[in-house]
């Protein structure tokens, strides 16, 4: 409602009515939201009214509203009109949720394999996924120009992928557990009810640190365009400083299942201390790492002077 009510306040924004790069720049004053557009404002360089001028953008929100409502979704994200907010941010979110599937399709698969002793089956699929997610960024991004949702379509793309292969790497006999008839398939209640007992206190810590990330997020999101590229690069960078760590505790999990399983309790604690000690290593490792990358990395990743300083200071 705030777009339809005022003018677009795009830093730079290429204005289609007067062909300047500030929409505002032959205006006597700033305009806000909460300002009213009246006769008595100048003229612009056509020969129209301010007010006009600001009809122009108030109608192309408009519009860009009504594209948003009328029109399917994969539609609606390739809109070029300056003023739809929308369409870049509702466009990755679309084609995200629609990745959330084959996501859950990938994990339940890729747990079958460790539980078989088969790491290097996951991992390697992911692995492929990986270098045709970043390969389609650049083909998408750059050659078909279609900005924030071209990755979002690589990144559905590249999930896709790992769930077809994963599950039909399940159909095959050269494991001893093989999936083929999912509709002979029956759910054990006794044991969902021992996995959500364990599953959902753990879902709801986790979903407090999004909610945290959430927080933190809003509030970084009106300190304006640099402040907001500083904080997603630093996020990524903390990101790969668990990375490593996370692949140990994926594997913890499975030894430790596998202990408990043969009845081998000793085992298992030993394994915990062992691993757990393991991954703090990986985890000082990766951030000396990321600390020695982070400079070249917003170097390479082309960041403003403004925004790279600010990563830097958070990463360190």
């Amino acid at each position: 409602l705030a777009a339809v009510e005022s003018p677009c306040k795009y830093d730079s924004a290429y204005c289609p009515v007067c062909k300047h790069s500030d929409p505002y720049a032959h205006w006597p004053k700033a305009h806000n939201a909460d300002e009213k557009y009246t006769e008595a404002e100048p003229a612009g360089p056509h020969g129209t009214a301010g007010g006009d001028h600001g009809k122009f953008h108030i109608s192309g929100c408009t519009q860009s509203v009504s594209r948003y409502k009328t029109h399917c979704p994969d539609k609606r994200f390739y809109d070029r009109d300056p003023c739809n907010h929308m369409n870049t941010h509702c466009g990755p979110f679309f084609f995200t949720a629609l990745s959330f599937p084959f996501i859950a399709a990938y994990d339940s698969a890729a747990s079958i394999f460790r539980a078989q002793e088969n790491t290097k089956g996951p991992m390697t699929i992911s692995m492929i996924s990986n270098v045709m997610n970043i390969g389609g960024n650049a083909i998408l991004i750059w050659v078909f120009h279609l900005g924030v949702a071209g990755a979002a379509l690589s990144t559905l793309a590249s999930r896709i992928f790992c769930a077809v292969v994963v599950l039909y790497q399940l159909r095959k006999d050269r494991q001893p557990i093989v999936v083929r008839d999912y509709l002979k398939i029956r759910p054990d209640w006794s044991m969902i009810k021992r996995i959500l007992g364990l599953g959902i206190p753990s879902g709801i810590e986790n979903s407090m640190f999004q909610l945290g990330k959430l927080a933190i997020q809003s509030t970084v999101s009106t300190l304006g365009t640099t402040a907001i590229a500083a904080q997603a690069m630093t996020n990524i960078l903390e990101n790969l400083n668990g990375i490593a760590a996370i692949g140990v505790g994926v594997g913890l999990m499975t030894i430790v299942g596998q202990c408990l399983g043969a009845g081998r309790k000793d085992e298992a604690v030993y394994y915990i201390k062992k691993l757990c000690v393991i991954a703090e290593a990986v985890i000082i490792a990766s951030c000396l790492v990321v600390y020695i990358l982070a400079r070249p990395v917003t170097i390479i990743g082309g960041m403003e002077k403004e925004s790279a300083a600010m990563c830097i200071h958070m990463i360190t």
